[in-house]
């Protein structure tokens, strides 16, 4: 795969993902978030097939970026574990609900033809 890109620019663009990615977290936008992670996985595949010429991945600027991204990573991470957590819990919730009211339902329909 060729890409005009510096080294520089591809990773400027990797964090410009990874914001992306945090911004989609918050809004609960499936699709566009998996959307990005695709982009943001076809990007690292460039990175790692592109020569570092001028040697940027170890240079002050270029640790520093990667570091930024590093971070950021990390509190992607942790709000993708709190949402599958949130969701999950919803589920639950959801779930219990469901038998509570199927079950009282056809209950309080019972009820209703014995006053009869």
């Amino acid at each position: 795969m060729s890409d005009s890109r510096t080294m520089p620019q591809l990773w400027q663009d990797y964090l410009f993902i990874t914001n992306e990615l945090h911004k989609f977290t918050a809004a609960n936008d499936v699709d566009l978030f998996a959307d990005l992670l695709r982009q943001r996985e076809d990007l690292l595949q460039i990175i790692r097939e592109t020569p570092d010429d001028e040697g940027y991945n170890g240079s002050p600027q270029g640790q520093e970026l990667i570091r930024q991204i590093s971070e950021l990573d990390k509190t992607l991470y942790d709000k993708m574990l709190k949402t599958r957590n949130m969701l999950k819990k919803n589920m639950e919730v959801s779930n219990a609900y469901d038998g509570f009211i199927g079950n009282n339902a056809a209950l309080g329909g019972q009820f209703d033809s014995e006053n009869r």
